[in-house]
């Protein structure tokens, strides 16, 4: 559905609409979301999105089941017109055949022209010149002068271009799923760029990011994300796919637009507080300084024991043993800056205790509340599972 959805928008000269569903496969337990939909009728008779009857008004919801009655399709049409003679831009890109058969839109008729001899030059690279003053006359309305189309030759004689897929008028065009299978399409001669869209973010620390590659859906850390030879190498890896190398500016202006659409469509999902390395570190602070041997003076914080001073309701310990305690619990990748910060945002901070005869440096934070009320043993049953 997603890609017929395409095909269509793109005949329309929309191609550039939003499609929904976004995603075709949802990686659920990585934490992935999809896009949300407001269904039609959502508030029911007060909403303003209802399907149109037949003479334009407004279909009320049981109306609108009649409708789906009289219209539902058993399978997916195929939209893609079959191929004739007189075809204009055979093999070529949709959006060419698109527009010869629709009419160039005022203002885009030399940047049209300019692609069509693109494309003239792959499928007829001996008299492409001549076939373009043909196309010229015949689907261009009225059609460019003389001055302008020496121009356009001059231009296509130098080198051989890449379709301007990005411009108007191809943009709104745009097929490029069908591009590729097309001999004079995108595909053939040019780069086969996978087709990259709904990006979305798993907001843990660090962040997971999930993209859709030519409809398979990838997971990523940032730094796969950000890297595009660490991107291409992930492409290999999971989905047997190859992205060409792009300049650096155009992969910043894919990720630039990428990202713009994931805010501006509200794809960041929140991780919950314990999953983030912040959440993990505060629960590992907090069983270090309530759940394990304590010091029962202040003297033992140097045996690596945190002592609660229950008259001012602080523990204090020293950072070496709360750090200590995290390596053994296999949690790495947090700066000592980074965790001192952390105390601090709980309202820690560093101090100076006389133990022992000598000055110690330590850390007092808020005392974390204690579990007194026991827990209640079940009664074991004495009756025989057997």
């Amino acid at each position: 559905m997603q890609s017929t959805l395409k095909a269509m928008a793109a005949l329309l000269g929309e191609a550039g609409r939003e499609i929904f569903p976004k995603q075709s496969e949802i990686l659920v337990d990585r934490g992935d979301t999809g896009n949300f939909l407001n269904l039609p009728y959502f508030a029911g008779d007060e909403g303003m999105r209802y399907a149109l009857k037949d003479d334009g008004t407004a279909a009320s919801l049981e109306e609108f089941y009649q409708l789906y009655a009289d219209h539902v399709q058993d399978e997916v049409p195929n939209i893609s017109p079959p191929a004739k003679p007189d075809q204009p831009i055979p093999d070529g890109p949709p959006c060419l055949q698109a527009l010869c058969t629709q009419g160039f839109p005022e203002g885009t008729r030399n940047n049209g022209l300019f692609n069509i001899g693109i494309y003239l030059k792959k499928a007829h690279p001996h008299d492409w010149d001549t076939k373009l003053m043909e196309h010229n006359n015949k689907y261009f309305h009225p059609p460019l002068g003389l001055t302008e189309i020496q121009v356009i030759v001059k231009q296509l004689t130098k080198k051989d271009y890449l379709y301007k897929c990005k411009d108007q008028p191809l943009n709104s065009f745009c097929n490029s799923s069908m591009c590729r299978t097309r001999k004079h399409g995108i595909g053939a001669n040019g780069p086969d760029s996978p087709a990259l869209s709904s990006l979305s973010k798993y907001n843990s620390e660090p962040p997971l990011w999930f993209l859709d590659v030519n409809g398979r859906r990838l997971e990523l850390d940032t730094d796969s994300l950000y890297n595009q030879n660490l991107f291409q190498k992930a492409c290999i890896d999971r989905i047997n796919v190859l992205p060409p190398t792009l300049r650096k500016q155009d992969w910043e202006q894919v990720l630039n637009s990428l990202l713009r659409e994931m805010v501006e469509t509200e794809q960041i999902q929140e991780a919950p507080e314990d999953t983030s390395f912040t959440g993990r570190f505060f629960d590992l602070l907090e069983d270090f300084t309530t759940h394990l041997q304590q010091a029962m003076d202040r003297d033992e914080i140097l045996m690596g024991r945190p002592w609660t001073d229950d008259a001012e309701a602080k523990t204090y310990f020293r950072f070496k043993d709360l750090e200590a305690h995290l390596k053994r619990n296999n949690f790495l990748g947090m700066s000592l800056n980074r965790m001192a910060q952390r105390v601090r945002d709980l309202g820690g901070e560093p101090c100076t205790l006389f133990l022992k005869g000598r000055q110690t440096r330590c850390w007092r934070i808020p005392r974390f509340e204690r579990q007194d009320a026991p827990f209640e043993t079940p009664e074991q049953s004495k009756v025989s599972p057997f």
